[in-house]
């Protein structure tokens, strides 16, 4: 039940906290948590954190360590120590940023020992990254008055902000196997211009959601790792192996947990593998499935698509990472603005295979091993585009992937283009059919394939396919065009991690099953630039970002104002630099495409940073922007948002909002300048 009442850091009782992060160890089960009641472990108000300028960053006022708060505030009722010693909170911050001789301040210092913030090369203590991938089942609805803001919340940011967020992994006695199959939550942030954040989460309550909440059981298959309880038997004379539970069920679990948006009037939550959802942008109530007004070419079911005959059973899924843009670049041409919300869906076409044997060749000259398999799958995305009042525009427009097994998870756009990169991903799905593994688990990165960059005209004329090296992309955060030459940015795998086959095994994102992805095993993921010469249909060039090449981010951001135009800066997740190695977020960049200059700043230690969501204020300027940058506190076992100025990151957050709770690490957001009460 959505708790409505008052929920400040000062009003949450002590309870299980810190101790349960003991149990996220690597080969130990994930415990459930109620976490409404675990931030008071601490025993530390609102106006503690502020008194104590929670900031964090390159030698600014940091978070201070679990022992050290509770030195000074106690476990319980620190309230009267800390009214003694802290009387006065901006002569107290004042006087911690220069060395007075001040005995008393003096002795603060000795006493108040800030955490050191993380060691560049990014290496985290895995325990404490496991401490977020805990069941957070509450929703909650609660005030957070400016007061209990450490710093100060921009006056000209108003707005809300949404996030979606992977927050239960478990149902009854079984745990989820991989943290993408965690069911989505959506997180609310409103800012109404007077310092003060209301917070609001609730689940995305899919029909298998309402359905597994009420039986307290799984009783359906994921994408990646999780499935009902397994009863395996062998089918007769035959001699296979089957999993009798799961045998046959093909259906894939809406998970609504990667992206969430608001368009026109609809608040709509997205999961690749299934349609979207919407929910009342004020309440956050589940209104149920939406088709985006797409009737039969959205629809829930099986993603395949057999003959276009619209058999029972069979529907399409939509992209998690629809575009919006202003398509008349009224920046640039001075014509009035033209919004539009532009997005995929997708589904498979088995095609027969005629001649069940290794010898096809493929364009490369490579030989596939399709023996294996009765049916060749083609992959078919149609592109579709909404204007602001959601009333279609242009659609749809077919374009079809022939040699992967998965569908791109992101792509761009540019003023006259679609683009795609097409990561080489192949398998058999037999075993998924038979029941004895998820989809996610039969099928792999091809190291030895390169990718191919699909160039799709807008206009519906041909459209162009030309190789890339091997890798594996992820997310496609921006493009545009100049001087006849198409210019794309995406996030991949580091290309020789991808050559020598370390692609963290056991399937699709291997290492990210289990409690936490473990980026021991996780290839590092890089910023590439690909430059392709619209006039002479070739690739120019193809490499990591100039400036980057040992520096590991994920999740990039330009202004969405700039979306399919020119753009000069990116604001995105810092995972550690002057190394090879993968690890999570531990700080935020700022990048400059044109120069290679970088901005960047650290969080404090045990502090892991997520995706960044970039809010324009309103001035035009590219630059002139906020980045809301949520984060989890190992150390604390609480999250929360730092709030930077876009312009200089360096110089530390301008603001930091703890909330009295832990929610596991989340995936992509929007923000929305209207306020919804």
């Amino acid at each position: 039940t959505r708790s409505r009442r008052a929920l400040t850091p000062a009003g949450v009782r002590g309870g299980e906290g810190r101790g349960s992060r003991l149990s996220l160890c690597p080969g130990q089960r994930r415990r459930r948590v109620p976490h409404a009641r675990s931030p008071g472990a601490l025993g530390v108000s609102a106006q503690g954190f502020r008194q104590l300028g929670i900031m964090g960053g390159g030698g600014r006022r940091a978070p201070l360590t679990a022992l050290t708060l509770a030195l000074l505030c106690g476990l319980e009722g620190g309230t009267a120590l800390r009214s003694r010693l802290l009387p006065r909170r901006r002569s107290v911050l004042q006087r911690w940023s220069t060395k007075t001789d001040d005995e008393a301040n003096q002795g603060l210092r000795e006493r108040l020992k800030v955490r050191p913030d993380h060691p560049r090369d990014g290496k985290a203590d895995y325990a404490m990254w496991c401490g977020a991938f805990k069941t957070q089942a509450e929703e909650y609805d609660y005030e957070l008055p400016a007061g209990d803001v450490i710093g100060e919340v921009p006056a000209d940011l108003v707005g809300t902000v949404f996030r979606n967020v992977p927050s239960r992994f478990d149902r009854g006695s079984t745990d989820y196997g991989h943290f993408l199959d965690g069911d989505g939550k959506i997180i609310k942030l409103t800012f109404r211009g007077d310092g003060s954040v209301r917070f609001q989460n609730s689940f995305v309550k899919t029909r298998e959601f309402q359905e597994e909440e009420a039986a307290g059981e799984v009783l359906y298959r994921t994408a990646f790792r999780t499935q009902r309880k397994p009863r395996p038997v062998t089918l007769g004379p035959l001699n296979v192996e089957v999993d009798a539970a799961n045998f046959m069920d093909l259906w894939i679990k809406n998970g609504a947990n990667t992206n969430v948006l608001h368009w026109g009037d609809r608040l709509l939550a997205f999961y690749e593998a299934g349609v979207p959802y919407r929910m009342d942008p004020t309440t956050l109530e589940t209104l149920g499935a939406d088709d985006m007004g797409l009737g039969a070419d959205l629809r829930e079911g099986i993603a395949v698509d057999i003959a276009g005959l619209p058999l029972p059973g069979l529907g399409s899924y939509a992209t998690a990472h629809p575009k919006v843009a202003d398509v008349a670049r009224s920046r640039e041409t001075g014509r009035p603005k033209d919004e539009r919300l532009i997005s995929f869906t997708w589904n498979a076409s088995p095609k027969p295979v005629l001649k069940f044997t290794s010898d096809a060749a493929t364009e490369d000259g490579r030989r596939d091993e399709i023996g294996r398999n009765l049916m060749k799958t083609e992959l078919q995305v149609y592109m579709w585009e909404w204007d602001e009042d959601f009333r279609l525009v242009q659609g749809p427009l077919k374009h079809s992937f022939r040699n992967t097994q998965i569908v791109p998870h992101d792509f761009s756009i540019t003023e006259n283009y679609y683009v795609f990169v097409e990561s080489r991903v192949s398998g058999s799905q037999v075993p998924y059919i038979l029941g004895r593994c998820n989809a996610g688990e039969c099928v792999a990165v091809d190291s030895d394939k390169n990718m191919q960059l699909h160039v799709v005209p807008r206009d519906g004329s041909e459209a162009r396919v030309r190789e890339l090296a091997p890798g594996f992309t992820i997310h496609s955060p921006a493009a545009f065009e100049e001087d006849g030459k198409l210019h794309l940015w995406t996030t991949g795998w580091r290309a020789e991690n991808v050559t020598r086959g370390e692609t963290g095994g056991g399937g699709l994102l291997g290492a990210w099953e289990g409690t936490a992805p473990d980026f021991e095993r996780t290839p590092q993921t890089l910023l590439y630039h690909t430059v392709y010469d619209i006039e002479q249909d070739k690739v120019e060039a193809h490499g990591v970002s100039l400036g980057l090449e040992v520096v590991g981010i994920d999740h990039p951001h330009i202004n969405p104002e700039f979306e399919g135009s020119k753009f000069r800066y990116m604001w995105m997740q810092l995972a550690g630099q002057g190394t090879e190695k993968s690890a999570p977020g531990v700080g935020i960049l700022r990048y400059d495409i044109e120069t290679g200059a970088k901005e960047e700043w650290y969080a404090p230690q045990h502090l892991f940073t997520e995706e960044p969501i970039v809010i324009p204020r309103g001035s035009g300027k590219e630059d002139d922007v906020y980045v809301l940058h949520s984060y989890y506190d190992a150390v604390l076992d609480r999250s929360g948002a730092y709030i930077f100025d876009g312009r200089s990151v360096e110089a530390g957050p301008l603001c930091n909002i703890v909330y009295p709770h832990a929610i596991p690490h989340g995936l992509h957001g929007s923000y929305s300048s209207q306020i919804f009460e």
